[in-house]
């Protein structure tokens, strides 16, 4: 083969495989733009703020409308930190909040202040309801039914740095109130050996 039949022949080669690149990436596009939404309704989730990636959000205690008594923790992963959704089903696309350890509780939000809002026991009511709005790479702003300009947000690094913020045109969304959804078999929770003995012999005294 002379020189010019050659370079022909690795043109027409580089021409070939840069056209079936551009058809896989193609079929790829196409896969990732018809990929079926997420599925929420009785599934369980972290759910972890943008800006602060480190932090999931967690409930540490049972008391009744307490602000206090949830927020976000960067401990390691455990039952406290998972949120079970769950659809009404009379308004679809509506949510219940659950924590997977306080399993009989529901996030509220039940006054207009950022931080009227937190868990609630009893009957179900609209307050309880809540909107996933998909903003994309995972991650979403949850609206309250009763406040619908009202989204969770995290407010600073602390534990206790979160609560709603109202969402209008001169008070626009932010990263802050968006939330990444990892479903509970995606994540890796980590086990600790606090304390350990072999005691199979017998010969080793055990206290407490």
């Amino acid at each position: 083969m002379d020189r010019w039949n050659w370079t022909f022949q690795v043109c027409r080669y580089n021409v070939y495989f840069s056209t079936e690149i551009s058809k896989i990436i193609r079929l790829l596009h196409d896969k990732i733009e018809n990929m079926p939404p997420m599925h929420l309704d009785g599934n369980t989730f972290l759910i972890t703020n943008k800006v602060y990636y480190k932090a999931n959000l967690a409930q540490w205690g049972a008391d009744n409308k307490k602000h206090d008594q949830m927020g976000t923790s960067e401990d390691d992963i455990d039952a406290k930190q998972f949120w079970i959704l769950e659809e009404d089903e009379v308004h679809p696309g509506f949510y219940y909040i659950k924590n997977l350890y306080y399993n009989k509780m529901r996030l509220s939000k039940w006054g207009e202040s950022n931080d009227a809002c937190g868990m609630c026991n009893g009957r179900h009511n609209y307050e309880h309801m809540w909107k996933f709005i998909d903003e994309g790479d995972g991650y979403y702003s949850i609206y309250n039914y009763t406040f619908p300009s009202s989204v969770i947000m995290k407010f600073g690094s602390d534990s206790s740095s979160w609560g709603t913020r109202k969402v209008t045109k001169g008070n626009k969304s932010t990263n802050a109130n968006l939330w990444k959804l990892t479903p509970r078999f995606e994540a890796k929770p980590e086990a600790k050996v606090i304390w350990w003995v072999d005691n199979l012999q017998g010969d080793t005294d055990v206290n407490y």
